[in-house]
């Protein structure tokens, strides 16, 4: 049982870590691409700005929301969150 505990605590850390490395990576993309029908530049400067102010309780508030979990680490990377408030994605 402590085994597998671990193992899912080691699973959930590196996942966010994956998420936040694959949004910093892949958000140069979106940051070139125009303005559609679905995506506005406008969502990464809102996101931005809400990371800014709430990054920290975010992350935690998103571990208890299971669909909102999977995205808050990638929007994160994408907006370039400040790197003190990163300790919340990894514990």
């Amino acid at each position: 049982m402590t085994i597998l505990s671990f193992l899912i605590a080691t699973a959930a850390t590196l996942g966010n870590m994956f998420g936040y490395w694959f949004g910093s990576r892949s958000g140069q993309f979106l940051y070139k691409k125009e303005d559609s029908f679905f995506y506005k530049k406008k969502y990464l400067v809102e996101s931005q700005l809400f990371f800014e102010k709430h990054g920290g309780k975010a992350i935690i508030y998103a571990r208890f929301l299971p669909i909102v979990r999977t995205f808050v680490p990638i929007i994160a990377g994408i907006v370039h969150m400040k790197k003190q408030n990163l300790c919340f994605i990894m514990y």
